[in-house]
């Protein structure tokens, strides 16, 4: 007599344990991308990255200060967790 769903109890368990670990990586890459959001780490990065980038602290400068540049912005300020521990 066959056992389960698909015949195969080690398939089965295979499957749920695939099922959980997927599940578990997706809640915690959604955890990840709140707190990247919430402490503004890609607009961190992306700055960093200009710098480096240009190799010149002016030029940098320069275009972190352009009105494009500012008009892509956000003019809510920053987030409670990012002016706490910054």
């Amino acid at each position: 007599s066959m056992s389960g769903l698909f015949g195969s109890t080690s398939l089965e368990v295979l499957i749920g344990l695939f099922l959980i670990y997927f599940l578990l990586s997706l809640i915690c890459s959604h955890i990840n991308e709140l707190i990247a959001i919430l402490l503004k780490w890609r607009a961190k990065d992306l700055e960093n990255a200009m710098q480096n980038l240009l190799c010149d602290p002016e030029i940098a400068e320069k275009v972190r200060n352009h009105q494009l540049i500012k008009a892509l912005g956000n003019t809510r300020g920053e987030t409670f967790l990012v002016r706490a521990f910054a």
